[in-house]
């Protein structure tokens, strides 16, 4: 039934129930937390009812309803509920100012039996004041709110207290919980003493979308997600997903995202802005829709891995089981972990007809802290940007596509694919890091006896090595752990030998780039790049850096500067393999300050402070390493 319906009927059978003279019963309305109960209540049902008119209310003097909402979080005793009535109930008390008074000074029983001229009164008698005041409750519709909450053992006195007051003082009373939570069947029993009519709501996302964009005032962001409404419907299905308050949260938190986005790669057509948009907006609704769903950090944490590298190697694992035999399935199975199965999980449950251009820590991050770092998420814009232009009608996943369609491929058409596989390879076409998967890919085809490479695996092997080493490509892959290591059981040792060549040649090419980028701060002499990124990289950092060229820049540093080349000697220098990369660099610096600093032409001066500490720190270090390599 159609959510805006079942509102009108809910609202229909409430107003029914206050019009009606006289009745001796609740009616409850039901639905998992976060499902918009208490939503429904507050801008819809409570306005319809003080629309009504009270029995008693008149031509000259119109009397309406007035709707209480009643929180029973808390709440121990009869007395603590028939405080909360009168607190809610009394004008006097109603006023937010005099509630917050009261809760911070204490307001005793006889100032209050005082402030009403009623005379003393004991403490813990305060909720019976009501009584011997002018307060009608057929002028209420009460609203009691968390019945869930109630501790179980005065659950029962508890109903058994407002059934009173339903029964004896015909009190309209209106009940909201989640039954799910109510588990004692004492109440079950009960509540068909209390409880005639129970709804139960659950939330129609697509509809509250438009609610709770009503109330931002970026108008763009507004237009774009009331556009989306159907899209976000269908991806809190596909989640099992019908929380308001993570609806509500995720429009909040994407609001900032949105911007970034668009201010990131606004040079780009209207089309290809929306689409990275639309990836951010599912990756923010698969974070808050999983995160939400038990509060797993962990877990929430893992889904960063969920990258273009990650699936790639998840669709070679699903597609290649289509022939595996049933053990080498149990041997797969039984080695997952609990991570790896929920990652898959996620992967199925939102990315089954869309592909994945990479994933977001920064708004993870911002998930659960409430920081969020713009720098890195406009980072992970643009790569996610890259990877969705590469993506548009690639031969390599075409390629890969028909290669992976083991049962569904004519065999004309795997032929020709296998051909153009290997011709890319020989020509070094492909990214560095595709050969490995091409490889597994055609000698899995080979050894199922899907195709005939006319050759051995070992020469299939060599010709991948050979292209592996020919490969000219500058550009680092920063999650190749990532690519290669999730998914180990489908792997053989030849395509083993291929990752690790692959790893190889790309940490050379990181130590190039990182080399080549201290470079550049180094020879800066006014840089303020921070130089702890650079302290673990075991190559020679100064390979393209003399120790005299290096001696020069440091006299030309100002002080602060110094201090924070001394700190990153001393950090970097910790690591032996460190030590033996620098070592010859360490030794001709250590000579030339050396040389300066016993010059007594050299002025007394801060610079020569440190050179004489950094002379003392080399001296430390060589003497330990030489030492430990004894």
């Amino acid at each position: 039934m159609h959510y805006n319906l079942v509102i009108m009927q809910i609202t229909k059978i409430l107003t029914d129930y206050v019009k009606a003279i006289k009745t001796d019963y609740a009616i409850m309305i039901n639905g998992e937390w976060g499902a918009g109960k208490s939503w429904l209540w507050r801008n819809v049902l409570s306005k319809e009812i003080e629309k009504i008119n009270t029995t008693d209310s008149t031509t000259e003097d119109p009397i309406h309803y007035k709707a209480i909402t009643i929180s029973l979080f808390g709440v121990s005793t009869p007395e603590d509920l028939r405080s909360r009535i009168f607190e809610e109930t009394c004008g006097f008390l109603n006023n937010k100012y005099v509630k917050t008074g009261i809760k911070l000074i204490g307001f005793g029983a006889n100032k209050l039996a005082n402030y009403f001229n009623i005379g003393d009164v004991k403490r813990n008698n305060v909720a019976d004041i009501f009584t011997d005041l002018s307060i009608n409750l057929n002028h209420y519709v009460l609203c009691f709110d968390d019945l869930e909450r109630i501790k179980p053992s005065i659950l029962i006195e508890l109903l058994g207290y407002i059934n009173t007051l339903i029964e004896q003082d015909n009190v309209k009373v209106i009940f909201i919980c989640n039954e799910n939570e109510l588990k004692d069947d004492n109440y079950h029993n009960y509540k068909e003493k209390v409880v005639r009519f129970t709804h139960t709501v659950k939330a129609d996302i697509e509809s509250m979308v438009e609610e709770f964009v009503g109330i931002h005032t970026n108008k763009t962001y507004s237009a774009y997600l009331r556009g989306k409404s159907e899209y976000i419907a269908s991806i809190y299905k596909k989640g099992e997903c019908y929380n308001l308050r993570t609806l509500k949260f995720n429009i909040d938190i994407f609001e900032r995202i949105f911007d970034i986005v668009r201010t990131t790669i606004q040079p780009y057509e209207e089309k290809h802005v929306t689409e990275i948009t639309n990836y951010m907006l599912l990756l923010s609704m698969i974070y808050c829709i999983e995160y939400r769903r038990d509060n797993n950090k962990r877990k929430l944490r893992s889904l960063s891995s969920i990258t273009r590298s990650w699936s790639y190697n998840i669709d070679t694992l699903e597609r290649i089981k289509q022939i595996t035999s049933k053990s080498e399935i149990q041997s797969i199975e039984n080695k997952k972990n609990e991570i790896q199965e929920y990652q898959q999980s996620v992967r199925q449950r939102y990315f089954s007809n869309t592909y994945i251009y990479g994933s977001s820590e920064a708004i993870i991050n911002y998930l659960l802290t409430g920081y969020l770092n713009e720098e890195a998420i406009r980072t992970e814009i643009l790569t996610i940007d890259q990877e969705a232009q590469r993506y548009v009608a690639t031969e390599e996943k075409q390629l890969f596509e028909t290669l992976s369609q083991l049962w569904d491929t004519n065999d004309e058409d795997m032929a020709k694919a296998v051909n153009k596989t290997l011709e890319r390879v020989k020509e070094t076409s492909f990214q560095l890091v595709d050969y490995p998967t091409f490889f597994l890919c055609l000698q899995r085809l080979h050894l199922f006896e899907f195709i005939d490479l006319k050759m051995s695996v070992e020469d299939l092997q060599k010709i991948f090595e050979d292209a592996i080493d020919r490969c000219n490509h500058t550009s680092y892959f920063k999650d190749i752990n990532a690519y290669y290591d999730n998914n180990p059981d489908i792997s053989t040792t030849e395509y083993e030998l291929l990752v690790g060549k692959v790893k190889d040649k790309n940490a050379a090419l990181y130590s190039s780039i990182i080399i080549n980028k201290f470079e550049t701060v180094v020879r800066d002499i006014k840089s303020i790049e921070q130089l702890t990124s650079y302290r673990r990289l075991d190559s020679n950092i100064f390979q393209q850096i003399s120790a005299s060229e290096f001696f020069n820049l440091f006299l030309q540093y100002d002080n602060r500067r110094k201090r924070e080349y001394w700190t990153f000697f001393d950090e970097r220098y910790k690591y032996h393999e460190c030590y033996l990369a620098d070592k010859d660099f360490i030794i001709q610096l250590k000579a030339i300050m050396n040389k300066y600093t016993s010059n007594p032409e050299t002025p007394i001066s801060g610079t020569k402070q440190y050179c004489c500490k950094l002379i003392d720190l080399f001296e430390k270090k060589m003497q330990i390493h030489e030492a430990s390599a004894r």
